[in-house]
């Protein structure tokens, strides 16, 4: 547990004043509460002077304490600290109070000391009691403030290493849907750090699945899936209610092997030319289907329809070079218009995985 030192709370200016005035309010309190023979003929001005001396006494001591005791590393010992230090302040206190309101004299009566003991205690035990107070309260919200830091430096950690990971990304994944996340987690994490810790989340773990799959040669269809989850999850905090998804792959399928990463390109296609450019956005439904022969996955939206640009889109001539590496002439894609609204791609490719049950 994160420990602040007395000494660490005193090191500012504002904080010093704080807690004066803080000793001056119990001085002020003193003054009404505490009724003893050396008091009772003083003025209510000159018994407010009277307490205040004794507190800047008791106060003025714990501040020099706490630069002394600043190498004490235990709760106890601070504790003990004031104490002691307070001790200190109220038998320098009384003296010179009394001293400084010409009553010194009445130290040398017989009852001096029965009479100042009820008055010494209670400023004793309320400077001490007031002192705890302000240098707990300080103490927890510097503790605060350091914990917000650490959070902030944590959360930088993590997008300093997801933006490492990008470099290894550049060739797979658009660079406009990177730098538009990262600007939308900066931007999350001042007005809505929940959603900014998951957008980064979501992030980190779709560019560390990402990365394993690519390294492989083929992954199963489930591990495909997961990983367009945290990508449509990405989309869908940035889009907020412009977006909607469906992934409807049956669990029969989902063991079957595929190439890596040839899914996302149709994904991302459907995102960056179907529904970001419709105003009201729309709905993604990832779909799919198999035989002996073949795998069919299907991508379909309900954007704004089939463009010039979108047959040319660098990600599905990037999957149609991927297929034809892999399979020859047998894996296909096709772009149809999707009725009333939007485009469906769908991919076939042989099915070789269909004799591992």
């Amino acid at each position: 547990m994160m420990r602040i030192p007395p000494y660490q709370i005193f090191s500012s200016d504002n904080r010093l004043w704080e807690y004066f005035r803080w000793m001056l309010a119990g001085a002020f309190v003193c003054t009404f509460m505490i009724k003893s023979a050396p008091l009772l003929s003083l003025s209510l001005f000159q018994k407010f002077l009277f307490e205040g001396i004794v507190w800047i006494c008791i106060g003025s001591c714990v501040i020099a304490g706490s630069k002394v005791y600043r190498k004490l590393s235990s709760s106890s010992a601070y504790a003990a600290s004031i104490f002691f230090t307070a001790l200190i302040g109220t038998l320098i206190g009384f003296p010179l109070a009394l001293l400084l309101g010409g009553n010194l004299s009445f130290l040398t009566e017989p009852e001096a000391i029965t009479h100042l003991r009820s008055p010494f205690t209670w400023n004793y035990l309320s400077g001490v009691a007031v002192s705890s107070v302000f240098l707990f309260k300080e103490a927890a919200s510097i503790i605060q403030t350091e914990v917000q830091k650490e959070k902030v430096k944590n959360l930088a950690q993590e997008k300093e290493v997801a933006e490492i990971n990008l470099k290894f990304l550049q060739a797979q994944i658009e660079p406009h849907f990177l730098f538009n996340t990262l600007s939308n987690i900066l931007s999350l994490l001042e007005e809505e750090p929940v959603k900014g810790r998951k957008m980064l989340l979501d992030l980190t773990q779709y560019l560390r699945s990402t990365l394993s799959k690519i390294r492989s040669e083929h992954v199963t269809l489930e591990q495909e899936e997961e990983m367009l989850l945290k990508y449509l999850n990405i989309h869908q905090i940035r889009m907020d209610e412009r977006l909607d998804f469906e992934i409807n792959i049956p669990d029969s399928m989902k063991h079957f092997l595929i190439p890596p990463m040839l899914l996302q390109p149709l994904v991302e296609n459907s995102l960056k030319h179907g529904l970001e450019p419709k105003i009201k956005g729309g709905k993604i439904w990832i779909k799919g289907s198999y035989d002996q022969k073949n795998i069919k996955i299907e991508v379909i939206d309900n954007g704004i329809g089939l463009q010039t640009e979108t047959s040319n889109g660098l990600g599905i001539e990037n999957v149609k070079k991927r297929l034809k590496a892999c399979f020859g002439g047998q894996g296909k894609i096709i772009l149809q218009e999707n009725y009333p609204s939007g485009l469906k791609i769908s991919m076939e490719f042989p099915n070789e995985s269909s004799h591992r049950g």
